[in-house]
């Protein structure tokens, strides 16, 4: 305990000590900025000033585009030229840089977000406000961002704290929210453009191109693009500039190919139609650092692909109280395959080695709508409500193949991965934004949710522990959620705000109704699975100057139901072994918090720097137990832009301090407690007409090292790459 008020104080301090440096900028400074939109600068005073994340129009907080710097909840945002001019391949390449956000797992595909502790299903990734969340993935992995290209991205939005009143299910620890960029809309005849950018990484030998056309005129907006991305094995630091390390076995990716298009057609001048299709296809995934000494499970995914078709109409200001109407279908498949080869010597007799290897195919097929109405009230109120609704299919199969010396060559078998399964989810949400008053702001939200979740009886699928098939199972799942949300402006440029939300997530496929073999662990139903709920509460403060912007925010995160994989004291003999058996459990309540806080300031002569801070904690309030989150993190940068934009520079540093907060229960899923680590990156870019050329540095100073989520597994601790140079070029025609 003295250790977490240790780096409390630390992060409080560095984060109060910044606010308030920045704080004494004379009032008068600012005024250029505070009467406008993040859109509507004073550009004769903020021409050559960066763009702030308080200044960037975020939808996900609203559902409608709003200032971040005017919504009560703690937003970051990363551009479409952030994404560019770091150089990172995929969208969670710049996740780590967030307050309060961490990756787990590793690999050119596999990494994931974590949120305030809390990570997978419990977090919800959204394409353009629509789910890439589905009930087939397990608690722990989620979402993959990798399916999503950072060559769509016109902006990513990270909102941190529970947002099920306006999503539902899943958004329990935060929401990532990828909006998809459209060309402009000229007001002259067709024009034809383009863009084309390509990148290349040393350390693992990584590629990457893509290509975009552009069709435009008055009406008509057609955007198409297609990309390749393919990575070997990377390498652990090495001992010398230009030398690598030790390769990381299975950590390559064989192919990836994008294809998309967008279709909008203006019907009239408040009126669009937009039609748009995205396939994502990845072949030859690797999961890192498998198998090991630890766990002799190698993990593969043949192949991991995604695509989706969406047709959306949107009307803008029809009337003096009707400010929007937008309406949705849209469908979406994903399906992957997942193969897992062990290899056990000394099974089933002394010299003997048993050879067994898994192919498991799971198809998810998502159809939905979602319809949305702003309205523009008396009293400065602006209402948003809606409905969201969606059915979800899942089927798949397993199929084993198992050799076992001198007993029998070869055996198959084949059954089903989860039971034959969907859910209908239907939604209904309301939220009203406030102003009585200029410096006074409320939002007051609330939401129904409906599941109906079935699983029917499914030939070849068998409760591991009685052989026999499972008996069909419905249930139907009701929810209401709510938020309140208000912000008042002290100063100009000052605004401190507080929101309480209650959420909500639905136990998925997994965890009810998973039965067989999963990381080495014997895994049964539980039928009985409830949801787990939460209740939020955030407050800060953010600000806003010239030259300075930035919040400061403090949360807490209580959830009850919490879904924890625990031993159940049985065990089964499989594969000749006897084993443990484990099950997903509701273990009542847990409890999450911490403070944050993100800065950004402009210097003299063209420098500006970050720091981005942040420390949480969990603990299991039942069982008076410690909850493995990743630890406080500080990540500070300097950069330099030149006089006419041309060149910039930034040097960066994330230190990430030790965490031995663990739980030493071993009923529970061990973790190991991780040590501090230190990396410096370093970027460039110069622009010349219409070229980009960017140059990067990764673990400049090849520093070994392991993210903290995964250094706390003792079954696959993943080491990550060392030095690693990135360059990058771009262009538009």
């Amino acid at each position: 305990m003295k250790s977490d008020r240790t780096v409390f104080s630390v992060v409080s301090t560095l984060l109060l000590t910044f606010a308030l440096a920045g704080a004494q900028e004379p009032a008068s400074a600012s005024s250029t900025r505070l009467g406008t939109s993040g859109a509507e600068k004073d550009t004769s005073e903020t021409e050559k000033l960066p763009v702030y994340q308080m200044d960037e129009l975020v939808v996900t907080a609203n559902r409608y585009e709003r200032a971040a710097f005017e919504v009560p909840y703690a937003v970051s945002v990363f551009s479409e030229q952030k994404l560019q001019s770091s150089g990172a391949f995929t969208i969670s390449g710049l996740l780590n840089r967030v307050s309060g956000v961490d990756i787990s797992d590793a690999g050119p595909f596999r990494t994931r977000p974590n949120v305030r502790g809390l990570s997978g299903s419990r977090i919800l990734v959204l394409v353009d406000g629509q789910r890439l969340n589905d009930t087939r993935e397990n608690t722990f992995s989620g979402a993959e961002l990798s399916l999503v290209s950072p060559g769509l991205v016109q902006q990513v939005e990270i909102l941190r704290g529970s947002n099920s009143v306006l999503f539902g299910s899943n958004a329990m620890g935060g929401v990532v929210n990828i909006l998809t960029k459209k060309p402009p809309l000229p007001a002259g005849q067709w024009k034809l453009s383009g863009d084309f950018s390509s990148r290349y990484s040393t350390n693992d030998e990584q590629r990457f191109g893509r290509l975009g056309l552009n069709l435009v005129n008055h009406r008509w907006r057609l955007k198409g693009g297609a990309e390749f991305r393919r990575a070997n094995h990377y390498h652990a630091p090495g001992s010398g500039l230009f030398e690598w390390g030790r390769q990381i076995a299975n950590s390559n990716l064989k192919r990836a190919v994008g294809l998309d298009f967008i279709g909008d057609y203006q019907l009239a001048e408040k009126h669009s139609l937009s039609l748009s299709a995205q396939s994502s296809l990845n072949s030859g995934i690797g999961f890192p650092e498998t198998p090991n000494p630890t766990f002799p499970v190698g993990i593969f995914f043949p192949y991991h692909d995604r695509s989706k078709v969406s047709l959306t109409y949107e009307g803008k200001q029809l009337t003096s109280k009707l400010a929007g109407f937008k309406a949705s279908v849209y469908g979406q498949k994903n399906k992957k395959e997942l193969r897992t080869d062990i290899t056990l010597p000394g099974v089933p007799f002394p010299g003997a080695t048993l050879y067994d290897t898994t192919h498991t195919y799971t198809n998810v097929l998502t159809v939905g709508t979602n319809l949305q109405q702003i309205l523009s009230l008396a009293g400065n109120q602006t209402l948003t409500y809606g409905l969201d609704y969606y059915r979800e299919m899942i089927d798949g199969f397993t199929r084993e193949f198992s050799h076992i010396p001198f007993i029998n060559s070869h055996k198959v078998k084949q059954s089903a991965a989860v039971p034959e399964n969907h859910m209908d989810a239907l939604g209904l949400y309301a939220q009203n934004d406030i102003r009585p008053a200029q410096p006074l702001s409320f939002k007051l939200g609330t939401r129904f949710d409906w599941y109906r979740q079935a699983a029917e009886k499914t030939e070849g699928y068998n409760d591991v522990r009685t052989g026999q098939p499972l008996d069909p199972k419905t249930d139907v799942l009701t929810s209401f959620s709510g938020s309140v949300g208000a912000q008042y402006e002290v100063v100009k440029g000052i605004r401190v705000g507080s929101n309480v939300g209650s959420g909500f997530r639905v136990p998925n496929l997994v965890e009810k109704f998973f039965s067989g073999t999963q990381d080495q662990q014997i895994i049964t139903p539980n039928l009985d699975l409830e949801a787990e709920k939460n209740v939020s509460v955030d407050a800060g403060v953010k600000f806003r100057f010239l030259r300075f912007s930035g919040s400061v925010t403090a949360f807490l995160n209580q959830l009850r139901d919490y879904i924890e994989l625990r031993a159940t004291g049985d065990s089964v003999t499989v594969s000749g072994r006897r084993q443990a058996v484990w099950s997903y459990e509701n273990v009542s309540k847990v409890r999450f918090q911490g403070i944050e806080g993100e800065f950004e300031t402009q210097l003299p002569k063209g420098f500006s720097s970050f720091l981005n801070a942040s420390y949480q904690s969990g603990d299991n309030l039942s069982a008076h137990r410690a909850i493995y989150v990743a630890p406080a993190k500080i990540v500070v940068g300097l950069g330099w832009k030149g006089p006419r934009g041309r060149f910039e520079t930034e040097l960066s540093n994330r230190y990430v301090f030790g965490q031995n907060r663990v739980d030493p229960d071993p009923s529970a899923l061990l973790q190991l407690p991780t040590p501090s680590f230190n990396i410096v990156s370093f970027r460039t870019g110069y622009s010349w007409r219409v070229w980009t050329l960017t140059a990067s540095v990764n673990n400049l100073t090849n520093q070994t090292y392991r993210e903290p989520l995964n250094a706390a597994s003792p079954f696959n601790p993943i080491l990550e790459p060392g030095r690693n140079f990135i360059i990058g070029l771009s262009t538009r025609f």
